[in-house]
This record gives structure tokens, C-alpha cells and sequence, in this order.
């Protein structure tokens, strides 16, 4: 059959752990779940292999890349908050809220780049595209 050979958006692959040969799937759904509303389905790796688990690669620009870190690492932080709270609210008010403290300073560091409007410095045209740029990103920060 030759060389393999990836090509973005062409290449359906199929992802398998070397050293315990399970496969990446997904988890089934609950069919109750799945009336309710949009569910997402959870990764999970198993021993066996499914053809509709195959994944389509595509290659993302930077700052597509950027967004997607940022959405990621405010959505763990956020998520933690959330469990955080809820613990908080079973146990009573003897609990501790337990949050990395550096990861939130990071994270609010960053999103605090990632959203800042360009410069005055800027030409016009130049400055204009960037504020389009920061309205998709805010948008897309938005959906997620």
C-alpha cells in the first residue's frame, strides 16, 4: 500500500493507545439525556474500536489555535469554580474552596490579552481589521 500518508481535512484516523491498545470512542448517551436537550458526548479510551470513531484532522491558524487554548483553560477553571460551589454548598460553610490561585491569575492574564482592543498607534485600515478580529473572537468566546 505504499508510505502512510496524513492529509489534513482528507485523512480519517483512528487514535489507539501503544501500550494498553485501547481505543479512543465516546461514551454512550443516556437516550433520556438525549431527549432533554444537546448532550456532549465524553471521550473515553476502550477496548474496542468503532468506524464512526475515526477523526478528521485539520491544520488551525494561530490565533484559531490561541482562542481554542484560552476557551479550554477558562472552561476547566470555571468548571472547578462551579464544583467547587456546589461542595461548598452540601458540606456547609466549614468547606474550603480549594482553586489554583496561579492558574486563575494566568488565566485572567491571558484573557485580559486576549480581549484588549488594538492600539492608537495602528493605521486605520490595519486597526479596523483587528477590531473585527476581536469581535469574531469575542463572538466565538461567547458560544462556547
Amino acid at each position: 500500500m505504499g508510505v502512510p500518508d496524513i492529509k489534513y481535512g482528507d485523512s480519517v484516523c483512528y487514535i489507539q493507545h501503544v501500550d494498553t491498545c485501547l481505543w479512543l470512542t465516546y461514551q454512550t448517551v443516556d437516550a433520556k439525556c438525549a431527549r432533554i436537550g444537546v448532550v456532549q458526548r465524553k471521550a473515553i479510551m476502550h477496548h474496542e474500536g468503532h468506524m464512526d470513531d475515526g477523526l478528521t484532522l485539520s491544520r488551525s491558524q494561530h490565533e484559531e489555535s490561541r482562542t481554542a487554548r484560552v476557551i479550554r483553560s477558562t472552561v476547566f477553571l470555571f468548571n472547578l469554580f462551579i464544583s467547587g460551589l456546589d461542595s461548598l454548598r452540601k458540606k456547609g460553610r466549614s468547606s474550603v474552596l480549594d482553586l489554583p490561585i496561579d492558574s486563575v491569575s494566568l488565566s485572567l492574564q491571558d484573557l485580559i490579552g486576549y480581549f484588549q482592543p488594538p492600539g492608537d498607534h495602528l493605521e486605520h485600515e490595519e486597526k479596523q481589521n483587528r477590531l473585527r478580529a476581536l469581535k469574531n473572537q469575542q463572538n466565538l468566546f461567547q458560544e462556547e
